[in-house]
């Protein structure tokens, strides 16, 4: 069986077990009329990630636990309630590093293929981490569980020990962007991209191999699986995954210098990278964007300043407009909740900030905050089918 039968088995096995469910079977979901209805605590202690999956009636929370660094929860069920019991994966590692401790640092699903993608980080000797540690795992989606099918991301110039490490998928499904790569000569801050073949795959690229010229001057070639790669070291330092918005196949947004978005334009090589510096705000930012507002968000690590700025294709089209939330400290990426009340959420210190949106995305300076138990939130995740905010706290309510 090819991996395209083997995608449309999943699905069908998805169909038939209940946890693929179509999207009317919540169409008469009501929206929720205030934050509190909205939110919803799920315990997965030192959680890192969360996306969720309408398609496939998934959430999949990733955290620091030594055993399972991967929580998947069917959404199948009741939307108001905090899922069910959870299956649990534990990321790959080598043998050689079996007392290094991996952590997952970014999610996406494949918007077409029952594909989840995960960026992987760890800590350790760098020989060996260059050796034997892939940064990007591939799992199928099965009826119970994820099934790895692949991994790449291999070798010097891929960076590891860091914090921060989203990843981002084009809508059509045909390229994915990665963080945190570097340059193997001088360590350069770089971010790239691997093509993805009809089944979800890196695309391996023609490589000349050294020593190989003709006497007409022409090198043999290999097929290896090579990311596409672009210094960003003028432009933003390590760790560069501080969120990636990939609106179309040719650009991605990532955090740069000056806090504001950078775009990369993979079809320009004059100039490659574009920047909109925000000089007044007062740290890194985490961004998200949503698709239907056309509108990047972020959000200052450790702060309380959020942004937003209407783009095309990733490219900013008007001044942006900057908040504050006094006393917040923020520490996720902003999600966008896009239902009759418009909002964007935060995850803080110990609490989860709402910002209101009106219908253009543009800040209403109405905002609330709900305490949750947890001392960073991390990992927020919105479905759109259940109208309900999934995020993940260390423990239930006293």
């Amino acid at each position: 069986m090819n991996r395209s039968e083997m995608a449309l088995h999943l699905l069908a096995c998805l169909y038939a077990t209940g946890l693929f469910v179509p999207a009317a079977v919540h169409a008469q979901t009501a929206d929720p009329a205030s934050p509190d209805e909205l939110l919803v605590p799920v315990v997965v202690p030192g959680a890192i990630c969360a996306v969720a999956s309408d398609t496939h009636n998934l959430l999949v929370i990733g955290s620091d636990d030594d055993k399972h660094q991967l929580s998947i929860f069917s959404l199948a069920g009741n939307a108001a309630h905090a899922p069910s019991k959870p299956a649990q994966v534990d990321l790959p590692k080598p043998a050689l590093l079996e007392n290094a401790k991996n952590r997952p640092l970014g999610m996406a699903f494949h918007p077409k293929l029952p594909l989840l993608y995960v960026w992987q980080d760890i800590t350790a000797d760098a020989e060996k981490i260059h050796i034997g540690f892939n940064h990007l795992i591939i799992y199928a989606i099965e009826p119970t569980a994820l099934r790895q099918v692949a991994a790449y991301a291999r070798g010097p110039e891929f960076a590891h020990g860091l914090s921060m490490g989203a990843i981002a998928i084009d809508p059509q499904g045909r390229r994915i962007f990665l963080p945190n790569l570097q340059d193997p000569s001088n360590g350069g801050a770089s971010i790239g991209y691997f093509d993805l073949d009809g089944e979800g795959m890196p695309r391996p690229t023609r490589v000349p191999i050294q020593g190989t010229l003709d006497g007409r001057g022409l090198n043999q070639f290999e097929l290896v699986t090579k990311p596409v790669r672009v210094n960003v070291s003028r432009f933003r330092g390590l760790p560069t995954g501080w969120g990636f918005v990939a609106p179309s196949l040719n650009t991605v947004v990532f955090t740069g210098a000056g806090h504001g978005p950078a775009v990369w334009d993979t079809q320009n090589r004059r100039a490659a990278i574009g920047l909109l510096p925000i000089d007044t705000l007062p740290g890194d930012c985490l961004i998200a964007a949503d698709a239907q507002l056309s509108v990047l968000f972020g959000a200052a690590q450790g702060h309380d300043s959020l942004y937003r700025v209407a783009h095309a294709d990733g490219y900013p089209t008007l001044m942006p407009q900057v908040v504050q939330l006094p006393g917040a400290v923020f520490h996720s990426a902003p999600t966008v909740i896009v239902a009759n009340h418009n909002r964007l959420a935060v995850g803080g210190a110990g609490k989860v900030h709402f910002a209101g949106l009106n219908k253009r995305g543009q800040f209403t300076n109405e905002f609330e905050s709900i305490s949750v138990e947890s001392d960073a939130v991390r990992a927020l995740a919105y479905s759109r089918k259940s109208k309900r905010l999934y995020v993940a706290v260390e423990k239930d309510r006293q």
